[in-house]
């Protein structure tokens, strides 16, 4: 239903939007271009890979790493149920080769 509305809205409507704050416009981004977030998701946890060389995980005390851990476990759920591209998976896989080990048992 969203997407059926981002899709009315004209280019000053989304400008408008864009101009209004700096968080509104990451939301305009994320809206027009979903696919961005992801990435910036893999990105992320390829940082705390490279940085601690473990993967996230869902019992840590750290916020942050909680926060990882928990999209790679909804990135689990997606791929169980079909809803990652081969793409994603391809990209999921890249990240880092510990990732790529838990895709490939998943």
């Amino acid at each position: 239903r969203l997407r059926l509305m981002i899709n009315d809205l004209q280019a000053e409507d989304l400008e408008c939007l864009r101009e209004v704050h700096s968080l509104m416009r990451e939301r305009v981004s994320r809206w027009l271009n979903p696919r961005s977030l992801w990435s910036k998701r893999c990105e992320e946890l390829s940082a705390f890979l490279r940085e601690f060389g473990q993967v996230p995980s869902l019992s840590a005390k750290d916020r942050l790493e909680r926060s990882k851990a928990n999209w790679l476990a909804s990135q689990r759920l997606l791929f169980k149920a079909k809803r990652l591209s081969a793409k994603q998976i391809e990209d999921l896989k890249a990240v880092h080769p510990l990732v790529a080990a838990k895709v490939d048992k998943w």
